[in-house]
């Protein structure tokens, strides 16, 4: 019997959040910095060419270059996705395209370690100076968190001036808390600077399923703290989108792992992270499987690139068998970016500050659930007493009651 995917997921019923404290007060500098600065490097997961893109630059931006600048200097926004290396080719070109043509933004795709795709970003950014006449050209770069903001500046400092790393970078989200200081990328003619910045992850990350799934994402990617949602559920919804992965693009997941391609493609993540535990010896003592450890060792594969070059954002045409009219990758990809930019515009317009007003609450909410869950249990604890209290009294009251009724019919008698 041929095997069956699942076609759905049970996704979380809602969404975490993760807008701290820093990311708020990053934002606000940032905006602060706009008008100095001519041209914003927006880095975004080339994995996810839409859910890594955060509203609230949106906003940052149109606060922030509304205010008088240098004299005489343009502004430019730059998309540079990052990772290309992990994301699928087929769909750049598209992107490419369809953020010209939609919101007349320039996107450039880069893998930090390729010299050629840097020197690209490098070229834009010098001939940009050299359209305006300036001596240097004053650069930030932003993102989401663990999009590869400080791979990307590390690279252009490598081939811009030869020198090594002046970003940290790391594998977890939220390495770069605070507005740094300046870089220097390109020496002269013009002169090139580009300023660090914190990751500033999207405020709200949406509603029911899309949120969820949206986290999830973000969770696979390394965009959000790991601790966030349960490994297990990340598992899950990463195996959902394995099997139903086209097997004429892509190989099958088990021939991945050290599973084999003997092994049989499942709908259960436990039965695949047992599996998985087993082959990589991930046991814990009496050899039961540990699936913490068998599930982080699949979220690795997956971002090391073990499952092939794989874009999580549904950009892909549907099957010719399930729509009358057979589409191009670039008309999906179209299709989708201007459906995508025009509801992100329609939140903006309906309510510019509810993405982070929802974030505030959720954040609020979670700072005080331990105060509230305290004031329940003061409140149980009062409830229990009072009513041991009130039966006491009540007791007291029906004993005394009665005594003098009893003496008066003794006395009676």
């Amino acid at each position: 019997m041929s095997f069956i995917p699942r076609t759905s997921f049970h996704f979380p019923s809602r969404a975490p959040s993760w807008y701290a404290g820093h990311m708020h007060k990053g934002l606000r500098e940032m905006t602060a910095i706009l008008p100095s600065i001519d041209v914003v490097l927006e880095a975004r997961d080339a994995r996810l060419p839409l859910s890594s893109v955060n509203a609230a630059f949106e906003r940052m931006l149109s606060e922030g270059w509304s205010k008088p600048g240098r004299e005489g200097v343009g502004r430019e926004r730059v998309v540079v996705y990052t990772k290309r290396d992990l994301a699928e080719e087929r769909f750049e070109q598209s992107l490419r395209n369809a953020f010209k043509k939609h919101a007349n933004t320039h996107v450039l795709f880069n893998e930090a370690r390729s010299d050629a795709d840097t020197r690209k970003i490098l070229r834009h950014l010098v001939a940009f100076g050299k359209t305006h006449a300036l001596s240097e050209v004053r650069v930030l770069i932003a993102g989401m968190p663990n999009v590869g903001k400080s791979s990307l500046i590390n690279a252009l400092r490598r081939v811009g001036v030869k020198k090594g790393k002046a970003a940290r970078t790391g594998s977890d989200p939220g390495i770069t808390r605070k507005v740094a200081g300046t870089v220097k990328v390109h020496e002269s003619d013009p002169a090139v600077y580009i300023l660090d910045t914190p990751g500033i992850m999207v405020p709200f990350l949406g509603h029911g399923d899309e949120g969820a799934e949206m986290a999830l994402k973000l969770a696979l990617t390394s965009g959000i703290k790991p601790d966030l949602l349960d490994s297990e559920t990340i598992a899950d919804y990463l195996l959902y989108r394995l099997n139903l992965r086209d097997p004429t693009l892509f190989a099958p997941y088990p021939s991945c792992l050290p599973l084999g391609s003997s092994h049989a493609p499942t709908n259960s993540s436990t039965d695949l992270l047992c599996a998985l535990a087993t082959r990589i010896g991930a046991l814990a003592k009496g050899g039961i499987p540990d699936l913490e450890a068998s599930a982080k060792f699949l979220f690795t594969s997956f971002r090391e690139g073990k499952f092939g070059r794989w874009t999580l954002d549904d950009l892909a045409p549907p099957p010719a068998d399930a729509t009358p009219v057979s589409l191009s990758v670039s008309q999906v990809v179209d299709a989708r970016v201007q459906a995508f930019l025009e509801e992100q515009r329609a939140k903006r317009d309906a309510a510019p500050d509810s993405g982070e007003a929802a974030a505030l609450r959720s954040r609020n909410a979670a700072k005080n659930y331990k105060k509230e869950e305290q004031r329940a249990r003061r409140l149980a604890r009062w409830k229990a007493s009072t009513g041991e209290a009130s039966a006491a009294a009540a007791a007291v009251r029906s004993g005394t009651d009665a005594a003098p009724s009893g003496g008066a019919k003794e006395g009676g008698a």
